[in-house]
């Protein structure tokens, strides 16, 4: 797809529950790139979903899913599996790989990944407006998967 074409979307999944992940299809098939905050693994394994976590992976991988969070969520297994959002349960199988992606390809150093943060050449966006790139608060930070940086949203 030529930049011309690109119609990026940005969609907070979680919020939307089960309808969220029955139509993820949809919303890659008519998206690129498609923008997800803090999708869970949970919610990918819903007998509804069509996009199952590996095939995410390779969607992450190839550039058209990009993920997006605040650190701890996409970092830290302790906040993770500590968290009262149902099904935010650290996934080795899916959050694990994403994590290995993101330290295979320079996304994040080793050490960031240990110590639960992310390194500032990795793009950053504001916190919670639901607009990439257009802060909610003064200093607020989130991280992105697949995405070099914030230019390329």
């Amino acid at each position: 797809m030529t930049t011309d074409a690109a119609f990026p979307t940005f969609c907070h999944i979680s919020e939307y529950n089960e309808a969220g992940y029955r139509i993820l299809h949809r919303m890659l098939a008519m998206s690129q790139p498609l923008i997800l905050w803090a999708p869970t693994s949970a919610g990918l394994e819903h007998e509804q979903c069509r996009i199952p976590p590996p095939k995410f992976i390779r969607y992450v991988e190839e550039g058209r899913i990009r993920v997006f969070g605040r650190e701890p969520w996409l970092t830290s297994r302790v906040f993770r599996d500590n968290h009262p959002f149902a099904g935010s349960r650290w996934t080795e199988s899916f959050d694990g790989k994403l994590q290995q992606e993101d330290l295979r390809t320079g996304r994040i150093p080793a050490a960031a990944a240990t110590a639960s943060c992310r390194s500032a050449t990795r793009g950053r966006l504001g916190l919670g407006s639901g607009i990439p790139g257009r802060p909610s608060r003064p200093g607020g930070q989130v991280e992105a998967r697949g995405a070099q940086q914030v230019g390329d949203v």
